[in-house]
């Protein structure tokens, strides 16, 4: 039931689990109790994107946010936090998402 599925993953980004490193779209689904197709197939026409590209715009979202309010955290920390492997990974997508280096972002807003 997608009704389900869709509190479930209300939930889960709500608790911020989405920067638990290295989840994948089978451990997401495992956890949901659903299997992967469903989950992949639902995320696709739901979120309109693929699990990938949705799970990094949802650590991207959390970086900016802490980017903006923990100005003691260093782009490291902050790339680790909000769930990234390393910072070189961090900043690669968050310059593809967002068109600037994060510390220009952070910059700017401050």
């Amino acid at each position: 039931n997608n009704n389900i599925l869709e509190k479930k993953i209300a939930q889960w980004i709500t608790n911020k689990q989405f920067t638990e490193k290295g989840i994948t779209i089978e451990m997401l689904a495992r956890r949901f109790h659903t299997n992967r197709s469903y989950l992949s197939a639902y995320i696709n026409s739901s979120k309109g994107k693929t699990f990938r590209e949705w799970i990094n715009e949802l650590r991207i979202e959390e970086a900016k946010r802490l980017l903006q309010e923990t100005l003691e955290m260093t782009v490291q920390e902050i790339a680790e936090k909000s769930g990234f492997s390393d910072k070189s990974h961090f900043s690669r997508n968050f310059l593809q998402y967002e068109g600037i280096t994060p510390l220009a972002f952070r910059k700017k807003q401050n």
